[in-house]
């Protein structure tokens, strides 16, 4: 439980899927002092890595996007897989509103 009286919050997408290929765009992303490249959906907005996680081949990233809603940041929670040394591919990303990194600790707002 939460020390606050404040119930735990959850961003929550239950059964809806998209799955379809995209045109794909490579960020070059900076991962304490190590750089990658992630390839992405062309679409996605800019974004900044807030953490980072790294088991075998596959990568969780938490951003915040460079997109706000209700003047805060959205994020967005990527999980590619490594596809060559130092590159990986998106294969599931999800926008998470900005309650979700508030709730994460990160405000949401300019960092």
């Amino acid at each position: 439980m939460t020390k606050s009286a404040e119930r735990p919050w959850i961003d929550c997408l239950w059964e809806k899927h998209e799955c379809y290929d995209y045109t794909p765009r490579t960020e070059t992303v900076a991962l304490d002092g190590r750089t990658i490249r992630l390839l992405l959906p062309s679409y996605m907005p800019r974004f900044t890595v807030l953490a980072w996680a790294e088991q075998g081949a596959l990568l969780f990233l938490l951003l915040q996007l460079d997109q706000r809603y209700d003047d805060a940041f959205v994020g967005a929670v990527v999980l590619a897989r490594k596809t060559e040394e130092n590159s990986y591919t998106t294969t599931i990303w999800h926008e998470l509103y900005p309650y979700a990194l508030k709730s994460l600790g990160f405000a949401g707002e300019d960092q």
